[in-house]
């Protein structure tokens, strides 16, 4: 009967062999940046709440940062632009189809300015 340390010792041998195998198949991958809480917290309108339970996670994302931006400044008009939310781990692409998420649920207008500009949100059912 084989002894289970030396059993013990192959399963994690081919396990490490298997992983290494992987990331070299794979290539280097680079982190994706995630949200970092900042001290204190967002109370969302009860009308987003209840729009955003049906809307994938992206549009919750989305939500938050313009929630967020609104109370810090207190404007309900925000362009958004890709650098701010690359920092919470959203591309241009899952933006725009976010975007367009919460303006069918309206929440939000889109203003398109054009090739190269960051849309202007306008903010709706704050209350």
């Amino acid at each position: 009967m084989p002894d289970l340390k030396e059993m013990a010792v192959e399963l994690d041998e081919g396990l490490r062999q298997q992983a290494e195998a992987r990331r070299a198949a794979n290539g280097l991958t680079q982190a994706v940046r995630r949200f970092k809480y900042q001290k204190g917290f967002l109370v969302y309108p009860k009308a987003w709440n209840d729009a955003l339970a049906t809307l994938p996670a992206p549009c919750h994302a989305l939500a938050h940062c313009l929630l967020r931006r609104q109370w810090g400044k207190g404007e309900t008009v925000i362009e958004l632009g890709n650098l701010a939310l690359g920092k919470v781990g959203i591309t241009k692409y899952t933006k725009m189809t976010a975007l367009k998420l919460l303006e069918g649920a309206s929440l939000i207008t889109i203003e398109l300015r054009g090739r190269r500009k960051s849309p202007r949100v306008t903010l709706h059912r704050l209350e």
